[in-house]
């Protein structure tokens, strides 16, 4: 959407996912970082400058990454002028390293290394993290990884760090690094069959709601016979509700 020409972004993504596909099955991963460099700075060279309104995604893992499973919500959203902040999935998987932690505090398992071994791994992984966001930072709109032990305690906040089922602690913690981003309208989507993540989406709401008041969380539930036109309509308001907010900063300012 911040790009000069319609469809450099796709075509560059393109491009990039087939390098890095050749490279890891042929166990060149090591030229990766060198092509990651490579396609930040072009990705920098395409972009606009421009103000738009931003909105962050949230949900079900698969859900909120499949564009067919959310009926392309995020490209809906781009034909108007609104630009997604997606989450990553790297979170998700280095929760695990927390998640540990957190059930042998609460005495529901025990230690099966040491700790410190436990935390050695989590420092050569988050090491080359590091290495991964300096890289990618020539890219100006670049969102950089966050360190999952200082996304957890934001998500204390909210809720125990113990609710592990679906996206768990996960959810609440990425609606606060959104906040901590300036975006302050999420969509929440998630699956009509998992309990899990109806549980937690809804449950933190009035939690969030005391902590962020000015945060819009727009839930949005997803199953085969869910209608389109409905998708549409509840996505429409928002982005509604969205345009006016932005539209009523200037005048609150003067």
């Amino acid at each position: 959407m911040r790009e000069k020409e319609p469809g450099q972004a796709a075509r560059l993504r393109d491009t990039y996912l087939h390098i890095a596909g050749s490279l890891i099955a042929e166990g060149g991963s090591d030229a990766l970082y060198d092509y990651l460099g490579q396609a930040a700075s072009r990705f920098d060279s395409i972009c606009r400058d421009i103000d738009c309104p931003r909105v962050g995604v949230v949900g079900e893992i698969f859900l909120k990454f499949n564009p067919f499973a959310h009926k392309n919500v995020t490209e809906w959203l781009a034909e108007r002028g609104v630009e997604t902040v997606p989450t990553v999935l790297t979170d998700f998987f280095m929760q695990a390293f927390v998640n540990r932690e957190v059930r042998v505090e609460s005495h529901i398992a025990r230690h099966t290394f040491p700790k410190s071994l436990y935390r050695l791994g989590y420092r050569v992984v988050w090491k080359q993290i590091e290495k991964v966001n300096g890289i990618a930072g020539r890219f100006r709109y670049f969102t950089p990884f966050k360190d999952i032990f200082a996304e957890a305690e934001e998500a204390r906040k909210v809720i125990s760090l113990n609710a592990q089922f679906g996206e768990g602690w996960l959810l609440p913690a990425d609606i606060m690094a959104y906040a901590r981003q300036g975006v302050n309208n999420v969509v929440s989507l998630q699956p009509f069959g998992c309990i899990a993540n109806h549980i937690v989406s809804k449950g933190i709401e009035k939690r969030i709601k005391a902590l962020l008041p000015q945060m819009n969380i727009l839930s949005l539930d997803f199953d085969s016979g869910v209608s389109d036109v409905n998708i549409a309509n509840r996505l429409l308001l928002f982005v509604d509700s969205l345009c006016a907010q932005r539209h009523a900063e200037p005048r609150a300012a003067i």
